[in-house]
């Protein structure tokens, strides 16, 4: 289980963020799932939504879906 914050999560799903590719290939590396808070999540969600519109949001919950437990 890691603990994540809003940066990495955007970070993920966006492609133009700075640090994409190194969060894609830490993501490979950490031990999940990726635990997070509402907080953190709810921005993640607000700015995905600046920059990739719904389909940015929709991305990380589908990514959250996959990894989540259960």
């Amino acid at each position: 289980m890691t603990l994540t914050d809003a940066g990495p999560l955007i970070a993920i799903i966006d492609a133009d963020e700075p640090d994409h590719e190194v969060c894609l290939v830490t993501l490979d590396q950490v031990s999940l799932p990726l635990v997070t808070t509402w907080p953190a999540f709810t921005e993640a969600m607000y700015l995905l939504t600046r920059v990739g519109g719904l389909t940015g949001q929709r991305a990380l919950w589908r990514r959250g879906q996959a990894h989540g437990p259960g």
